[in-house]
């Protein structure tokens, strides 16, 4: 709902651009569901050898907690995060943008990964903790 508020009242957007996004998303989901449907990715993506950030809303209906958290318990990598955005659905991204971002740059920036548990510690000078 939020993505298409955002898009609604943009102004770079007319109304037929709004139409055109909506058709090309409902085109596109409809020609992809069934092999989106056959995807394991236990299965397909069970080891990496590079570091794994799972950033993952607690009320993600489209993915579920428990689906997300068997997969991270069983990929094999360098390193493993997961971290939850407790006020998040399917997007973070845009539910949580300010920690989304931070949390993001810090994975692809810092030498060692933490994730603040408080909102306090979302303060850019705050200590922050590993969780994992």
């Amino acid at each position: 709902a939020k993505v298409a508020l955002k898009l609604l009242t943009a102004p770079e957007y007319s109304w037929a651009d709004v139409l055109r996004y909506h058709s090309c998303v409902t085109s596109t989901l409809h020609r992809l569901w069934p092999e989106v449907e056959q995807y394991n990715a236990s299965v397909t993506v069970s080891e990496l050898a590079v570091p794994l950030f799972l950033f993952h809303g607690r009320y993600d209906r489209c993915t579920s907690a428990e689906l997300v958290e068997g997969y991270f318990g069983q990929v094999r990598a360098p390193q493993k995060h997961l971290v939850w955005f407790e006020r998040s659905g399917h997007q973070p991204d845009l539910e949580e943008p300010q920690r989304f971002q931070r949390l993001v740059l810090r994975a692809f920036l810092a030498e060692e990964f933490q994730v603040a548990e408080t909102d306090a510690a979302l303060e850019l000078e705050a200590p922050l903790r590993l969780v994992t």
